[in-house]
């Protein structure tokens, strides 16, 4: 997919969906036992992508004894109905995170989908302090409130065909809080009506007056954009993470576009018109990034993300 990523022999690579289970690679007059995620080498550094739970393993005779991580929760997904976006889920980095040769360790992925609060994820080497970034909250459906979250962002409010507007949840110390659902008053309020934005986690999702965005997410791409990993930024470069997801739209005839999905893989919000949710974008996956009301409901799963000096 990306010419610059040059995958290494005797583990197939799986592009940037791959498996999250054990690899091992050759290469380039460089061998190494190293496992666990999809594996890549970019510019003098090998990455481990885990897109699914599994272990990292370094043998003990390794040279590897530091590593940086980033640790990305599952974004929230989408109630039914004219929903509010879907909160992003957390995305936590440490460079130079010390590790053991020969004791494997656990990596957790938080899983999403529609109609549910995002899961956490957790880079767990065994001791005091594991790594961990929370999940997203789900967005609210008709009239109803965005999820509150612990950790991640939370989801935006929802608007009902009725008339009646959710609140946006809140969000924890790795995020923000989503939007209100609202509209622009007429005399047949669910025509205007768009729900609120998820939250995002570099900034909160707006309310349904204001369009519906999701929040912006986090810049990682000093140290992820090489392995093209997370979503596109404003600058068209990868290592975008935790964008919030956009509201959804009623009528989109006369209720105004739905929200478009936060910096960092937010999804974009449908338009419903006649009953029908129609278009959206969906999340980028892995990314941490909320789902879109009425089309996209799916929030992103998580990930975790590791680098090293190729040895």
């Amino acid at each position: 997919m990306f010419d610059f990523l040059k995958p290494l022999k005797q583990s197939p690579f799986l592009g940037l969906t791959g498996l999250g289970g054990g690899a091992r690679w050759s290469g380039g007059g460089v061998s190494s036992d190293i496992e666990g995620g999809t594996i890549s080498q970019v510019g003098g550094f090998t990455f481990h992508f885990f897109s699914t739970s599994g272990e990292f393993t370094v043998p003990s005779a390794s040279s590897v004894t530091s590593v940086d991580v980033l640790v990305v929760g599952a974004g929230g997904g989408c109630s039914p109905g004219v929903a509010g976006g879907g909160g992003a889920g957390g995305n936590v980095e440490s460079t130079s995170q010390p590790i053991s040769p020969g004791t494997p360790i656990t990596m957790t992925v938080g899983s999403s989908g529609g109609n549910t609060d995002g899961g956490s994820s957790e880079y767990d080497d065994g001791g005091p302090n594991p790594i961990v970034a929370g999940g997203g909250g789900k967005g609210g459906g008709e009239t109803t409130n965005g999820n509150s979250i612990p950790l991640g962002s939370g989801g935006g409010g929802g608007v009902g065909w009725s008339g009646g507007r959710g609140s946006g949840g809140s969000g924890g110390p790795q995020g923000n809080s989503g939007g209100p659902g609202g509209g622009i008053p007429t005399p047949i309020p669910p025509a205007t009506s768009r729900s609120g934005g998820g939250g995002g986690a570099g900034n909160s999702g707006t309310a349904g007056d204001s369009g519906g965005n999701g929040g912006n997410g986090t810049d990682r791409s000093p140290i992820w954009a090489p392995g093209s990993f997370g979503a596109p930024g404003p600058s068209g470069s990868f290592g975008h993470f935790s964008g919030g997801g956009g509201g959804g739209s009623v009528r989109n005839n006369l209720g105004g576009p739905a929200g478009p999905g936060g910096w960092g893989g937010g999804a974009k919000g449908g338009q419903a018109n006649g009953g029908t949710s129609p278009g959206g974008i969906a999340a980028v996956a892995n990314s941490g990034g909320g789902g879109g009301g009425n089309g996209q409901p799916s929030g992103a799963a998580g990930g975790i993300y590791i680098r090293y000096t190729t040895p």
